[in-house]
């Protein structure tokens, strides 16, 4: 799969959750459409991918993928 291709389905993906869940659910969210579409590889697909900044920077969000274990996702409100 292209690094540009999931890169476009998580940002329009993230982007229907933002509109109709709570910010809470976001990464939960996200990890589950990407684990759906692209099994076995899921949401490691995104792992080292080079355009976490691209979430949002112009809202104030950074979505950061790979910290810990458990903790897939975290998401920043940076102002």
């Amino acid at each position: 799969m292209e690094a540009r291709e999931t890169r476009d389905f998580a940002l329009s993906t993230l982007t229907e959750i933002r509109k109709k869940h709570s910010e809470e659910s976001w990464a939960r969210r996200l990890q589950q459409a990407m684990d759906d579409k692209y099994a076995p590889a899921g949401w490691n697909c995104l792992m080292g991918r080079d355009f976490t900044t691209q979430f949002f920077n112009h809202e104030g969000y950074l979505l950061v993928f790979g910290i810990g274990e458990k903790t897939r996702c975290v998401l920043f409100k940076m102002f």
